[in-house]
């Protein structure tokens, strides 16, 4: 599995064209998983998106050790986010890297 990623680049958006101010937004990659967690149990997708495009392949290869079989592997990474996603206001975790 392999996830194209270009490595996380401090990407703002200019909202001046609003409030007409020279405004910044981070994008979610500069966010700790704490704050994505957070963001998470509000159902934000955007967090989620950014916590699976750090986690999936180290999930990945995690179920490659064990499983040996790309589809199976796939199949069980798509299986933890989506229990992750159904699952997100009631989970308690403090360490994601962990989890």
């Amino acid at each position: 599995m392999n996830i194209n990623r270009q490595s996380c680049k401090l990407n703002f958006l200019s909202l001046q064209h609003l409030t007409g101010n020279d405004l910044y937004v981070p994008s979610y990659c500069t966010y700790t998983d704490e704050q994505l967690l957070e963001l998470l149990k509000d159902s934000d997708e955007q967090a989620f998106t950014e916590i699976y495009q750090r986690y999936a392949e180290t999930l990945y290869q995690f179920a490659w050790n064990i499983l040996k079989d790309e589809d199976e592997c796939k199949d069980a990474v798509q299986a933890i986010f989506v229990w992750f996603w159904s699952n997100r206001r009631k989970i308690h975790i403090t360490v994601l890297k962990y989890y």
